[in-house]
């Protein structure tokens, strides 16, 4: 009988203590994956505020690429690279707490703030639609009654547009630019990068089958014949002005191409009378108006990873 209750006094024991060691083993592994978490965690709040302190210092500064060396901090350290990558800059933020490590990237755009939108105008657009660069309809590349224009450098490029010979000085005059207008491209100097520019303080009209390039700013009205091309920027001065589309068949010309490849901005509305008026964006012809233009520079993030 002794033995009988020792035995099951020694199985109840081995019983409890082994539910102790099952649950100590339990508890040791939430301990370390808890540990793991918050240590993942950490490494990757240090990651953030890298990045953070990054994107505010390229914010003031475009220029900046230097990026952060081990930096380290109470909690940890953290380490920024900075990578352009063709058109967007590319930032990774590497945090570190204790022997855990996490990341951040992020891909940046830093453009001109008149290199966003295919057609901008402070008034009404009619009958006119937006094209991506793959001619795609879209939408979010047309602004429209918008409260001002963005800031352009009128003044300089008005000098540089006289110094290439394309100033237009009389408010009375009506320019009427030959096809191939002014030497059938976009540039004036391909290899420098610098455009054509063509300053009219008069109307402009582009007929029917003209196929026109640059940089046009304009201070009265633009009419365009729905088969007439401009290749390049327009951008319309004052908001008492208009540019119009009209119906042209005569001189040659698809109706399905795009009137303008490039951009509009209007300080007034933009009219097309028949269904068929697309403008296709062309960040390339707008980034280079925006920086010839003196136009804020603006940073837009692409993606954030982590």
């Amino acid at each position: 009988m002794g033995k009988a209750i020792l035995l099951i006094l020694a199985g109840i024991s081995f019983t409890i203590t082994s539910g102790l060691m099952t649950q100590q083993n339990r508890m040791s592994m939430q301990h370390e994956q808890m540990v793991e978490e918050y240590g993942q965690i950490g490494a990757l709040n240090m990651a953030t505020s890298g990045m953070n302190l990054a994107l505010s210092k390229i914010s003031r500064n475009f220029n900046w690429r230097d990026g952060y060396d081990e930096t380290s901090s109470n909690e940890g350290s953290f380490e920024v690279s900075i990578n352009d990558m063709d058109s967007l800059v590319r930032l990774t933020s590497v945090g570190h707490v204790a022997s855990y490590t996490n990341q951040v990237s992020v891909d940046l755009k830093l453009t001109s703030e008149v290199g966003l939108q295919a057609i901008y105008a402070t008034g009404d657009v009619d009958k006119v639609t937006p094209l991506d660069e793959n001619r795609n309809v879209d939408s979010t590349l047309m602004v429209t009654n918008a409260s001002e224009m963005p800031y352009i450098d009128i003044l300089g490029l008005a000098t540089k547009a006289d110094s290439q010979g394309h100033y237009f000085g009389d408010p009375n005059d009506l320019v009427k630019p030959p096809d191939g207008y002014p030497n059938g491209s976009f540039y004036a100097d391909s290899a420098a990068g610098i455009p054509n520019i063509t300053y009219i303080k008069g109307d402009m009209k582009v007929s029917g089958g003209t196929h026109i390039y640059g940089i046009f700013i304009v201070e009265k009205d633009i009419v365009i014949n729905g088969s007439a091309r401009v290749e390049g920027v327009l951008y319309m001065l004052n908001p008492t002005s208009e540019v119009i589309y009209e119906m042209d068949f005569t001189g040659g010309g698809s109706p399905s191409e795009s009137s303008v490849v490039g951009g509009i901005l209007a300080n007034g509305d933009i009219s097309g009378t028949g269904n068929h008026v697309s403008i296709q964006y062309n960040p390339e012809y707008l980034e280079l108006f925006g920086d010839v233009g003196g136009s804020k520079k603006i940073m837009k993030i692409l993606s954030w990873n982590d």
